[in-house]
């Protein structure tokens, strides 16, 4: 039976027991059924295109897959990856084979070394004209590797001329330390309070507390960082564009 990595982050509701049951029919069954396993899938029986079907699979088939793809492009191997990033090669290896799940911490690193960004890998496929996603669909990535860590929840998918995705953060949770990407995005609050410190590339620090309905636009490129403020659960929209 297959383990799963330390600090590797499962979909919801899916124990560690359960993920290694699923990896272990699954590889008994020759990857047979093309995808994730089903029971962390998104299903949909109406007409109408949503993102479920669009997919086929969950972020996680997905995420998985950009990696390697990515990865496999730039002619890397796992070990080098992992000495770069300080993940091991078994972390990796599951990501790439969708038995894992990174945070964004993870992730952001992943991208920096795959000369990409957050964005790209995240993105799932989306071929059609109309892709309409319900509230309850959209893979969800932990922020952070704590034990409480806000949540990402991506809504569009690759191909498209933007990223947008929506963040939950309860009140003790954490959204990580600086970092910086490439491209510009816009964060829009629609619930709660949010703080973002911002240091320029001439080395200025300014801070913006955001309430609901404020909105923030900065080049991803500088550092930046995120920070919950006030009593009640924030709740934002992160667009940024989806330049690889």
């Amino acid at each position: 039976m297959r383990a799963v990595a330390a600090g590797a982050r499962l979909p919801a509701a899916m124990s560690p027991a359960l993920a290694n049951l699923h990896a272990e029919v699954w590889e008994h069954h020759g990857h047979s059924s093309g995808g994730v396993p089903s029971e962390v899938m998104a299903s949909t029986s109406t007409k109408t295109v949503s993102a479920a079907t669009v997919a086929q699979t969950d972020g996680l088939g997905d995420l998985g897959s950009a990696v390697r793809a990515r990865r496999n492009a730039l002619g890397l191997t796992l070990q080098s990856v992992a000495d770069r990033t300080g993940l091991s090669v078994p972390f990796l290896s599951q990501i790439e084979t969708s038995f894992a799940m990174p945070s964004l911490t993870s992730l952001f690193a992943i991208a920096k070394e795959l000369d990409t960004t957050p964005e790209f890998l995240l993105a799932g496929p989306a071929p059609a004209e109309v892709v309409l996603t319900r509230a309850d669909e959209g893979p969800r990535y932990a922020v952070t590797d704590a034990v409480r860590s806000a949540e990402r929840r991506q809504i569009t998918g690759l191909g498209e001329p933007f990223s947008v995705s929506q963040y939950v953060v309860e009140p003790g949770t954490g959204l990580g330390g600086f970092f910086a990407s490439r491209g510009r995005e816009m964060l829009y609050v629609m619930a709660g309070r949010l703080i973002i410190d911002i240091v320029d590339s001439n080395g200025n620090d300014s801070s913006h507390e955001l309430a609901a309905g404020d909105s923030l636009v900065y080049p991803t490129s500088v550092q930046h960082r995120w920070r919950h403020t006030g009593r009640g659960t924030t709740h934002f929209m992160l667009i940024v564009d989806a330049a690889e």
